[in-house]
């Protein structure tokens, strides 16, 4: 794992430590890194929810709103030139 020199003074310092001091592998650190710091936030936040759904006995409806929001995150956003559906395209394959 090679540090680029554009990267900030306190992660290279995490890196060094992380690797240096704790032993963890290169894969690991790649993993860790490349995740946004918005998508560690979402994931401390919803692990820090989940004890609080569960109780008050919201557990299974915490997963599938969770998942549901997880496809809804993905969908994406349409730009110019996107295929737009068209009911007459459906109706020639009926």
């Amino acid at each position: 794992l090679q540090i680029p020199e554009s990267a900030s003074w306190w992660k290279q310092k995490l890196v060094l430590f992380l690797r240096e001091k704790l032993g963890l592998p290169d894969v690991l650190l790649m993993a860790v890194f490349s995740i946004s710091l918005k998508a560690w936030v979402g994931i401390v936040l919803w692990f820090l929810l989940a004890p609080i759904a569960h109780r008050w006995d919201l557990g299974p409806i915490y997963i599938l709103g969770t998942g549901f929001a997880m496809m809804l995150i993905n969908l994406g956003k349409r730009q110019d030139g996107d295929v737009r559906f068209k009911w007459g395209y459906f109706f020639i394959y009926m």
